[in-house]
C-alpha cells in the first residue's frame, strides 16, 4: 500500500519532534484506488504484532475503507491529539459525533464516550502519526462497514428469489427475553397494509418506524438485509423479541478505500460510527434492560488498515464498552467474515484478540457459515467483482471463529415483493450463520465449536434452507 509522500514526513516528524513539513499537503477527499490482486491461495502465517495476549496473523492483504475528513481518539485524547502535530501542516478540529449522524441522544451519548477529529488530509496517515508521537495517542479512522448499507463490502453470494416458497410462521407467545440487532433497516411500506407477516408485528420487532425502515426491495428485486436477518432469528428464536436498529448508510463517495477497491455496484455502506449510534439507540429503548437483553447480533464488520500492528478500533471499542457497561450479561454475536483472509475481522475478532482489558472475550462470539456438508465456506472473487461473481471455497484457519453454524441458502423474508411477485429469498454468507447462531444458542441450543462442525444438525428445527449448491465447494 502506497501512502501519500506527505504521510511518510509526517510520521517521521511526529516521531522525532523536528521541524514542520514544508511542503504542500494533499487533501484527501475522494476515494483513491490501487489496482493491487489479492490471493485466496497463498495464506502465509507469521505473526507481525501483539494484542493483549494473543498474535496478531497477517494474512494476504485484505481491503479496508474508512470515512473521509474524520479520526477517532480515545475520550479525552483530543486536546492531546491536536497538541501533539500542532506544529505540522496537518489541520486537525475538535469534531462531533453529530457532525456526521445528526443532533440526537445518541450522538449525545457517542460524544461522552469517544473523540472524534475532523482532519484536512488522510485520517488514516493522521492516525498513524498519532501512534507514533511521543508520548504516542491512541488513533484510528472511522472505519466503514459492511453491511448495514444495503449490501456487505464483500458478501457471500447475492438473494436469489424464491417465488412460491412460503415460511411458515413461530406460533410461541413472545415472553420478556430480548434479542438485540444492528443491521441495514427493516422494510414496511407504508402504503401496503400488513406487508410485513404477524410473527414480524412492531410487538415482535421493536424499531422505529421513523429511523429503522429502508425501502430497498419495496419494488426492485434487490432484498433487504436487515429485513432477512431479523425474519431468521425471529423463525428460530420465537419467544424472543428482536429490538432492531438501523445502522444507516452513507455513500460510498465519501468513503476512501484502500487496497482492491469496492465491489462493483455498491454505493452505500455504514461506518463504525453509525453502527456505535444505532447500538446506543438500542440501549436507550425504554423496554430493554440489564436482565432481558440476551444477545446483540452484529451481522457486519469491516478489516483494520493495519493488522500487523495494533489494530487500534477506536469507535468500535466505545461502542462495545457501552454495550457490556449497559447489558453486562449479553452475548455480541458477530459475522466473522466472507472472505478467504486470516487477518482478523472485526468486531468478530475481539473473540480471540483482547483489545481492551474491560471486554470480556468470551461475550463476544465470532461465527462462520458451513454448508450441508459441514464445511466452512468462505467466498472469494476477481477485483473489482460484484456478489453474482463469488466462488466458494474452503475457509483458512481464522482463530476468531468461535462457532459454525448453517450459513447457506437460508429461506427468509426479502422485504417486500421482487419483480417476480415473491416475498421470500434464499441467501448465503457468514451474516446469516450469525442470526442462525445468536438465535439458536440464546434459545438454549448447544453452541457448535470449529472442533466439532460434523455433529451439528442442519436441520434444526424450524430452520428453513434450499439447496442451490451456492456453498458446494469445487
Amino acid at each position: 500500500m502506497r501512502a501519500p509522500s506527505w504521510s511518510v514526513s509526517v510520521v517521521l516528524f511526529a516521531i522525532v519532534a523536528v521541524a514542520c513539513i514544508g511542503d504542500a499537503v494533499e487533501t484527501t477527499t475522494t476515494p483513491t484506488t490501487s489496482t493491487t490482486a489479492t490471493s485466496s491461495t497463498t495464506v502465509p502465517t507469521t505473526t507481525m504484532g501483539e494484542a493483549p495476549g494473543r498474535p496478531i496473523r497477517e494474512g494476504p492483504q485484505a481491503s479496508c475503507f474508512y470515512l473521509a475528513g474524520y479520526l477517532a481518539v480515545r475520550e479525552g485524547e483530543g486536546p492531546n491529539a491536536i497538541e501533539a502535530l500542532s506544529g505540522f501542516d496537518v489541520e486537525l478540529a475538535i469534531a462531533s459525533p453529530a457532525d456526521v449522524l445528526g443532533e440526537s441522544e445518541a450522538a449525545e451519548a457517542l460524544d461522552n464516550a469517544v473523540d472524534l477529529l475532523s482532519t484536512n488530509v488522510d485520517p488514516l496517515d493522521v492516525a498513524t502519526a498519532l501512534e507514533s508521537a511521543q508520548p504516542p495517542v491512541p488513533a484510528a479512522p472511522v472505519y466503514a462497514m459492511g453491511l448495514a448499507g444495503h449490501w456487505a463490502l464483500k458478501p457471500g453470494t447475492e438473494p436469489i428469489s424464491s417465488p412460491g416458497e412460503t415460511i411458515i410462521g413461530p406460533n410461541a407467545r413472545v415472553g420478556d427475553g430480548v434479542i438485540a440487532v444492528v443491521d441495514s433497516g427493516i422494510v414496511d411500506d407504508p402504503q401496503v397494509e400488513d406487508d410485513l407477516p404477524a410473527w414480524m408485528s412492531p410487538g415482535n420487532v421493536l424499531f422505529d418506524p421513523d429511523l429503522d425502515t429502508e425501502t430497498v426491495g419495496l419494488d426492485t428485486d434487490v432484498a433487504s438485509h436487515g429485513t432477512f436477518v431479523t425474519s431468521l432469528i425471529r423463525q428460530l428464536a420465537p419467544e424472543y423479541r428482536v429490538a432492531f436498529a438501523s445502522a444507516h448508510a452513507v455513500p460510498t463517495g465519501v468513503i476512501v478505500e484502500r487496497d482492491d477497491g469496492l465491489p462493483v455496484g455498491l454505493d452505500y455502506v455504514t461506518t463504525e460510527l453509525h453502527v456505535a449510534e444505532a447500538m446506543v439507540r438500542v440501549m436507550q429503548r425504554p423496554e430493554l434492560n440489564a436482565e432481558n437483553v440476551a444477545a446483540l447480533n452484529l451481522s457486519l464488520g469491516t478489516y483494520s488498515c493495519v493488522p500487523e500492528e495494533d489494530p487500534t478500533m477506536v469507535t468500535t471499542m466505545a461502542a462495545m464498552r457501552l454495550w457490556f457497561e449497559t447489558f453486562p450479561s449479553s452475548v455480541v454475536f458477530a459475522a466473522a467474515g466472507n472472505e478467504p483472509y486470516q487477518e482478523p475481522f472485526w468486531p468478530a475478532g475481539l473473540s480471540y484478540y483482547q483489545l481492551d482489558a474491560t471486554i470480556n472475550p468470551d461475550r463476544v462470539r465470532g461465527v462462520a457459515a458451513v454448508n450441508e456438508s459441514a464445511e466452512e465456506v468462505v467466498w472469494s472473487r476477481p477485483v473489482g467483482a460484484s456478489a453474482a461473481a463469488a466462488v466458494p471455497t474452503r475457509a483458512p484457519p481464522r482463530p476468531w471463529v468461535t462457532d459454525l453454524a448453517p450459513g447457506c441458502d437460508l429461506l427468509g423474508l426479502r422485504g417486500g415483493v421482487d419483480l417476480d411477485g415473491a416475498t421470500i429469498v434464499a441467501w448465503s454468507g457468514s451474516s446469516f450463520a450469525t442470526a442462525v447462531s445468536a438465535a439458536l444458542q440464546t434459545a438454549g441450543v448447544p453452541p457448535t465449536s470449529t472442533g466439532a462442525a460434523t455433529e451439528y444438525d442442519y436441520t434444526a428445527p424450524d430452520l428453513h434452507f434450499e439447496r442451490h449448491g451456492s456453498c458446494d465447494l469445487p
